[in-house]
């Protein structure tokens, strides 16, 4: 398995996956700096600028989730797996590793986009993070691995990069309609870490459940 994964860290760190990688971070740092450098510190500004960046933080993010499980999976990006992949106990081993390393460079992303927030805030505004916004970043970070499985599964039945613009276009109405009832029914596929606190996470953990029983079903099952 450590052999896999170490596998897996070589190619992800491939020329392009870098590159969306680095430039992810960088368009997220200028539009944060170009936030909070015109705003003065007082509690509206705070509030505005946290409100700002992590609605830049979701839809940022929600894309990098996006792309990292579905081009990296892609038949014509995954030719290596025809290497070591010689039966069913294999592509589980396989797939296994590869979305424990997928997992850590979504995780990876998201912790440095945090950093970026909480820095800029600091410097600009004077301000660390609240407990508020610490549990937005968690539920952008479940969302967006909730995403990425959606990713992956349409790119498992379709293998076309195209597919990924229908977890990103359900992102983008999630981050923009307003409405309650639309909140309401959205909730039940997408939650959102509100006071049943302990509650959600059990939802967030049966969602990813159902999701991985499904992706492992095609790896094993499909014509690879």
């Amino acid at each position: 398995m450590s052999a896999k994964i170490k596998l897996h860290l070589n190619y992800f760190f491939n020329k392009v996956n870098l590159f969306i990688f680095l430039s992810s971070l960088v368009l997220i740092w200028i539009a944060i700096l170009a936030i909070v450098s015109d705003l003065d510190p007082n509690v509206y500004s705070i509030n505005q600028y946290y409100q700002s960046s992590y609605l830049l933080f979701s839809i940022f993010s929600n894309s990098f989730a996006c792309f990292l499980f579905s081009f990296n999976y892609l038949k014509e990006q995954d030719e290596y797996r025809y290497l070591i992949v010689l039966n069913n106990k294999d592509k589980i081993s396989y797939l296994t590793s590869k979305l424990l390393v997928s997992i850590l460079i979504l995780i990876l992303f998201h912790l440095i986009v945090v950093l970026i927030i909480n820095v800029l805030g600091f410097i600009f505004l004077k301000v660390t993070i609240n407990s508020y916004y610490l549990k937005i970043s968690i539920n952008t970070l479940f969302l967006n691995l909730l995403f990425g499985f959606m990713s992956l599964i349409l790119i498992k039945v379709s293998n076309r990069i195209l597919i990924i613009f229908v977890p990103l276009f359900i992102s983008f109405m999630i981050n923009f309609i307003e409405n309650k009832s639309f909140k309401k029914i959205v909730s039940v596929l997408f939650p959102v870490l509100d006071n049943n606190f302990l509650f959600n996470c059990l939802h967030f953990l049966f969602l990813y459940f159902v999701c991985l029983v499904i992706i492992y079903f095609l790896e094993v099952y499909l014509d690879y």
